[in-house]
């Protein structure tokens, strides 16, 4: 390749081109038709580098985040990519093992899985991964993409498959530093103005879904001592109960704001309360302070930085909740928020760390 063309294709982007001219349109037809017959998976659901190693996965093989952007952003490749997903979502009743055949099923799931990374929340890669593979991401390409060698988002306290998912973008640009913290634009496309810190950002993300419909998104950020402020707020239980109003909650934090500021605590809003009383349950709820309280727990915390949910509109079904640990690119997870993590795992309240991706520019596909 010529300098010249070195400048105009960085990523030999035209190594997919020239193997998709002869083939596309039949491959597009048996995804269609829900049977694979012939080869073409490399090059027309391209994996991330390392995942394969025969000569046609090496020469397919995405080698960087910055080339799947390229890749996506093709005026070609990226047009024909969503296609051929689009077309899979109109497959019914077969499975990706029907449709492809073993191993290429696990090669689709890679590659929804990378692209998926790069997309907005609700992107076609997203719901092929749900319909197909129940929601699961490739384990071995979120380790591979990770930005950060030394906590790779594969790692079972990190980014693992089977975490709670929260259908918002992690990817955030536009980073700035004021007073010790780092900002970020609230939007996943950096389109606004407004920026951040990362728990910020998160919440802000998650607070303006609007899938699925008939929910109300909602979540505060917790304190290191939310739970013993709950035990200054509601002494020995009582007022903790899943029918508690945000009247009696509103009333209970009233009561208690003298003790609380002198202690330096601070409770949640009201709803995000009620949520958690309706979501996690009075019982659980009970023992996570009594945790929290214990003399041996005096000098931990671990707390995860958010707590979320989305409550049914139509309906007195108890909220969806989500426990959040926000971290930077390369922040590292604390020992007591690891352990905090897995006890809320271990009694059956979903939680999870979710670890922001920096883009130096908006993502190319748009919403």
């Amino acid at each position: 390749m010529s300098e010249f063309q070195d400048n105009l294709d960085p990523h030999d982007l035209s190594r997919y081109v020239v193997a998709q001219q002869d083939v596309y349109e039949q491959a597009l037809a048996e995804i269609r038709d829900g049977a694979k017959r012939s080869h073409w998976m490399w090059f027309i659901f391209p994996q991330f580098v390392g995942l394969g190693f025969s000569p046609p996965s090496k020469r397919f093989a995405i080698k960087s985040i910055a080339e799947a952007e390229a890749y996506l952003g093709h005026g070609v490749l990226g047009p024909r990519l969503l296609q051929c997903f689009e077309a899979l979502m109109g497959i019914e009743g077969r499975s990706a093992a029907e449709v492809f055949g073993s191993p290429d099923d696990m090669k689709l799931r890679s590659c929804a899985t990378l692209f998926a990374a790069l997309a907005p929340p609700g992107a076609v890669f997203d719901r092929a991964l749900d319909k197909f593979f129940g929601g699961n991401r490739c384990e071995k390409t979120i380790s591979l993409v990770s930005p950060n060698a030394e906590a790779p988002l594969g790692n079972p306290m990190d980014e693992e498959p089977h975490a709670p998912a929260l259908h918002i973008s992690h990817i955030v640009c536009g980073r700035e530093h004021r007073d010790g913290k780092v900002y970020y634009f609230l939007d996943a496309d950096c389109s606004g103005s407004e920026k951040g810190i990362p728990e910020q950002v998160v919440l802000w993300r998650w607070r303006h879904r609007k899938n699925p419909a008939g929910y109300r998104f909602g979540g505060d950020r917790l304190s290191p001592n939310v739970w013993r402020a709950m035990a200054v707020a509601f002494p020995d239980g009582s007022g903790i109960s899943a029918d508690a109003t945000l009247e009696n909650l509103r009333d209970a934090g009233e009561a208690a704001r003298g003790e609380l500021r002198a202690r330096h605590y601070s409770l949640p809003s009201a709803e995000c309360v009620q949520a958690m009383f309706r979501g996690i349950g009075p019982k659980r709820v009970k023992e996570l302070i009594a945790r929290h309280t214990s003399p041996e727990r005096a000098d931990k915390y671990g707390t995860p930085d958010l707590f979320l949910y989305m409550t049914p509109i139509a309906s007195s079904q108890p909220p969806v909740i989500r426990f959040v640990e926000v971290k930077k690119p390369h922040e590292r997870i604390r020992p007591d928020q690891k352990e905090e993590i897995a006890h809320l795992r271990s009694i059956g309240i979903p939680a999870r760390v979710l670890r922001l991706i920096e883009r130096d520019r908006p993502n190319p596909i748009r919403r």
